[in-house]
């Protein structure tokens, strides 16, 4: 049943002014891709969330650079969302210590950025964003959505009440603030009972078109350096999708220059490569603030 609660935190997210976003380019590659997986049966899997209950070693793993490369290959930006409680933190500082927080400090993660190598060598500078999940911070927490690559909802596997507010204020919120972009659903502590039914939060990443479905325990550190490999992965790919269809925009421009540009070749061949140099995240920019806030609430 909708809590008056959760009816305000939707009106909220109802009433908020949009920003205006950018026009999307018209991309052949990917319009070609997705034609080619509709008629293609065996395409159709990867339109089905990725399901890791267990340990999956096809996922890549990425290693942390103990040294800062001069300049990555791409920047990420991973803003964590979810209930106050459900363990945001906790997965936060896991992962970027190595080890799980013995002494729990009720106070928001700091953001952390760090630098990972991905298996083929290329390194991506990796920024981590906590969000504060209480009602009284529905008006800060926007401030984390700018320019975000990928996002986590998180929910807690002994709480079906998280669960159910992904669903009801989560996915709703991110969907307005930051559309298209993609969600990976994690459930946290699962070293502790459930009495939820495991089909539950696959049949939920499925309603709300997450990439990936991923239990983890900050406790036992099961599946930590999981979920953001993975994440990673999927960013990582979508941005190599978006260099090969670069590469062949340019390849045909110089093409049709070197036919009968004349004079203009050289014009517009470094025009093209201004403009690629401006769009090397993976998505277009979205409703967006200017800042962000450090909370000093418990997650």
């Amino acid at each position: 049943m909708t809590t008056a609660t959760q009816l305000k935190r939707r009106s909220f997210i109802g009433r908020s002014p949009k920003q205006p976003v950018e026009e999307p380019t018209f991309n052949p590659y990917e319009v070609a891709n997705q034609q080619t997986h509709r008629r293609n049966p065996s395409f159709q899997q990867y339109n089905e969330p990725k399901i890791i209950i267990r340990d999956d070693p096809v996922i890549p793993d990425y290693k942390v650079q103990d040294v800062f490369e001069k300049r990555s290959n791409y920047n990420m930006k991973l803003v964590v969302v979810g209930d106050g409680g459900c363990g945001k933190t906790c997965l936060l500082v896991s992962y970027a210590q190595q080890k799980f927080p013995e002494i729990y400090v009720p106070t928001v993660f700091e953001n952390y950025v760090t630098t990972v190598q991905s298996p083929n060598g290329k390194t991506i500078e990796l920024a981590l964003w906590d969000t504060a999940g209480q009602e009284e911070y529905d008006r800060l927490r926007p401030l984390s959505y700018p320019d975000v690559d990928v996002l986590l909802i998180c929910f807690s596997l002994d709480n079906i009440v998280s669960l159910h507010n992904v669903k009801e204020i989560w996915f709703p919120e991110v969907n307005h603030f930051c559309p298209g972009i993609p969600i990976i659903l994690v459930g946290t502590k699962s070293d502790l009972h459930s009495d939820i039914d495991p089909d539950v939060p696959i049949q939920l990443a499925t309603e709300i078109n997450a990439v990936g479905y991923v239990q983890c325990s900050a406790k036992t550190m099961f599946n930590i350096k999981t979920v953001f490999n993975f994440a990673l992965s999927h960013f990582q790919r979508k941005m190599e999708l978006q260099e090969q269809y670069e590469r062949t925009s340019k390849n045909r421009l110089s093409k049709v220059l070197g036919n009968g540009g004349g004079s203009n070749g050289g014009h517009y061949a470094s025009h093209s490569r201004q403009h690629s140099s401006t769009s090397r995240r993976g998505h277009l920019n979205s409703t967006s603030f200017d800042s962000t806030a450090l909370l000093d609430q418990p997650l």
